[in-house]
């Protein structure tokens, strides 16, 4: 009874429980073990933590610090055990979020690109975004998960470690397009952003490199601000034309697009995001498989 994490652009099963009963939206928790599902929601402790980490995408570290904390409490002698295992999933201080000097796509491949758009039937797009971000998406569309593939050797130079394809998705923004202050979940330690069609340059800002953000500082209404205006995260711009790409490390930086500018009748950015992981990573990033890596959690979780 398992679905998948909803980490960037991601929405697969909800996980079969009311979500009432916890007064939170457990459907953001369901590829987890039902076993830590629980624990970690039991007490409504869940509530807090979204508290404290209030933006898009913090559900995998909520999950894994409300899992320290379980540790902590049942066995300590574990805990940094636990910690060093996702140390890998970590950014290094001095990575900087940048353009690619050449083409990622060429004409060739924008013209693949822009016909499987045009061509996706409506049951195709993804549409539990189009409220909040005003964009519709494709998870693993056939093509390009064999371009993401072809990258793998690009983005590990890029990265400066070898990685592996976690997965990808095809967005589409329209005319009330967003992106909101996050940082993604660490299934996209490692992004590469490909411009595939738009109707103008449409900038993305940059923090530099993090911590994860376990502790709290950003809350209340105006947490997006706070983030934007926090000088210790030194955000700087970049845009991108059709076929360009831009490489950055999702997971510890913060990330955002203020709203498209309505500058036409139809405003539009459509852009593909090929995340990736650590080599032999996949299973320490993903949240179903932690009772079975760490032996000491069916302990931690009692």
């Amino acid at each position: 009874m398992r679905g998948n994490l909803s980490g960037s652009g991601r929405r697969d099963d909800h996980f079969s429980i009311t979500a009432n009963r916890f007064s939170l939206n457990v459907e953001k928790y369901c590829n987890l073990n039902p076993v830590l599902l629980y624990s970690i929601i039991e007490g409504r402790v869940v509530e807090d933590l979204e508290k404290q980490m209030p933006w898009y995408d913090s559900n995998w570290l909520i999950a894994y610090k409300r899992v320290k904390e379980l540790i902590l409490l049942n066995c300590p002698q574990r805990l940094d055990e636990f910690v060093r295992a996702f140390e890998i999933l970590k950014t290094r201080d001095n990575f900087v979020a940048a353009k690619l000097d050449k083409p990622v796509f060429d004409v060739v491949m924008l013209e693949k690109s822009r016909r499987i758009i045009k061509d996706l039937t409506e049951e195709q797009h993804e549409k539990h975004e189009v409220s909040r971000m005003d964009r519709t998406i494709v998870h693993n569309h056939p093509y390009f998960i064999e371009v993401q593939k072809e990258l793998v050797d690009l983005v590990s130079d890029l990265a400066g470690e070898p990685v592996e394809p976690y997965y990808n998705f095809l967005c589409m923004y329209s005319n009330l397009g967003v992106c909101e202050v996050h940082m993604d979940t660490p299934e996209a330690k490692w992004t590469l952003d490909v411009c595939i069609d738009q109707f103008a340059p449409w900038p993305i800002h940059f923090s530099q490199v993090r911590p994860w953000p376990e502790l709290g500082q950003y809350t209340g209404d105006g947490w997006q601000e706070q983030i934007k205006n926090d000088p210790d995260n030194h955000f700087s711009s970049l845009t991108l034309s059709p076929g360009e790409g831009l490489f950055f490390a999702g997971s510890s930086q913060w990330h955002y697009r203020e709203k498209i500018k309505k500058s036409q009748a139809k405003n539009y950015c459509h852009l593909i995001f090929f995340h990736y992981v650590p080599k032999g990573t996949r299973d320490l990033v993903n949240t179903t498989k932690w009772l079975d890596k760490f032996d000491f959690l069916e302990l931690a979780l009692r």
